[in-house]
């Protein structure tokens, strides 16, 4: 028997994002079942990357390769990627190019930029079926006036895919609220290059590197290390992580590695309430491999996350994890085995959810054999079954 040709794959994007890339090589050289094309409605540059760091930022690793890809145009003066901003990046010629390729399938992710909209709305024109894969889920607080204009919206926008990949429980619940029908919903969960973070990670591991890149950073030997990994941003909360390190004994020391808007407010409380802090600035990808094999836990206690893929990316290495409830991710990934979920805003509780990560590490608890163990299931070859799966389903 002949193998049937394979599933024309089209995946719209507004710029690379270089957790996406090595998935696209994965699905280039492993899923013969579906031929890639990924089409990039821009390239930013390192200060449109940089937004949330205050910094400019180009990612130092391979974003373009492996795979067959477009970008549509470069980027403008002015123009931004923030998902905050509908109307910041604007390329008409998305649907030009969605025309003339013709796929089988595409896959648009949402309808946060306008570009994305005129995507969607180039497939709807020309009957193609159309993967919805987002991120968005109902944990967020919002007035009554909100959640109804985003009722209605966010009902009629969905109407115009064909198939759903749910990254996880909060995703799946999210479009089984808006009308979803579970049969046109496919699992395909948020993931990042696992083996590359645990391969990072792993000249680190052994007690002798380890101690010498403790002392290279300025941590101390013995010292329980919460790391921070993340935008020092407002709704990251992390001054509720130095208000919760204040709390316990014997004092923790803390592994910060980002930068942001509100890292002077954080290095003045720190200060002042006598938290032992190492500020490791923004590192690369290729950084992160040794900062997560010094440290003992990573904390995020964000109050609004839509996953979290540090959370991926440290799991990876085997490093426990303590997230907010408002962290997207929770549910999937935390387990009593694998770290602690906090009630979000709580220092206190913050506290008491790193203090039981630190009790059960002593006694013994193999917490680095139970993260690798779950986050296998959070796969590249489990995000592209589901993907592969979807298009099947919608296939004309």
């Amino acid at each position: 028997m002949t193998r049937p040709a394979p599933i024309r794959l089209a995946i719209v994007l507004t710029h690379p994002v270089q957790y996406l890339s090595p998935w696209f090589r994965y699905i280039s050289a492993s899923c013969p079942e579906l031929d890639l094309e990924v089409l990039y409605a821009v390239e930013p540059s390192a200060h449109q990357q940089g937004i949330g760091f205050s910094r400019d930022l180009a990612w130092d690793v391979a974003l373009y390769d492996g795979f067959r890809q477009r970008t549509l145009r470069p980027s403008r003066a002015g123009e931004t990627l923030s998902s905050d901003h509908f109307f910041g990046l604007d390329v008409p010629e998305v649907a030009r190019a969605l025309v003339e390729l013709r796929p089988d399938v595409a896959l648009v992710p949402g309808w946060h930029s306008v570009t994305l909209v005129r995507a969607l709305w180039a497939c709807h024109r020309n009957r193609i079926p159309v993967l919805y894969r987002g991120e968005s889920h109902l944990l967020q607080q919002r007035s009554l006036a909100v959640r109804l204009a985003r009722q209605v919206r966010t009902r009629s926008m969905l109407r115009l895919y064909s198939g759903y990949l749910s990254i996880g429980r909060h995703a799946r619940t999210y479009l089984r609220h808006f009308g979803v029908s579970k049969s046109r919903i496919w699992d395909a969960p948020y993931t990042v290059d696992n083996e590359y973070f645990a391969a990072a990670a792993r000249p680190f591991q052994t007690p002798a590197a380890r101690a010498a890149a403790r002392q290279r950073i300025g941590l101390g030997a013995d010292r329980f290390v919460l790391l921070s990994c993340a935008k020092l941003m407002a709704i990251k909360r992390p001054q509720d992580l130095i208000r919760a390190a204040a709390q316990l004994r014997p004092a923790p020391q803390l592994l910060v590695v980002g930068s942001g808007e509100e890292e002077n407010r954080c290095r003045q409380l720190a200060a002042e309430l006598h938290v032992d802090v190492v500020w490791a600035g923004l590192r690369n990808q290729s950084e992160l491999g040794e900062l997560y094999a010094v440290s003992d836990c990573l904390v995020l206690p964000s109050e609004r996350e839509t996953w979290g893929l540090v959370v991926n990316e440290a799991m990876a290495t085997g490093l426990p994890c303590v997230v907010s409830d408002a962290v997207g991710c929770a549910p999937d990934l935390i387990t009593r085995d694998t770290g602690e979920v906090h009630h979000s805003g709580d220092p206190q509780d913050l506290a008491a959810a790193i203090e039981r990560v630190r009790a059960r590490t002593g006694t013994g608890h193999r917490y680095d054999e139970a993260c690798r163990r779950h986050i296998a299931l959070y796969s590249f070859a489990t995000a592209s079954r589901g993907l592969i799966d979807a298009c099947r389903g919608v296939a004309r």
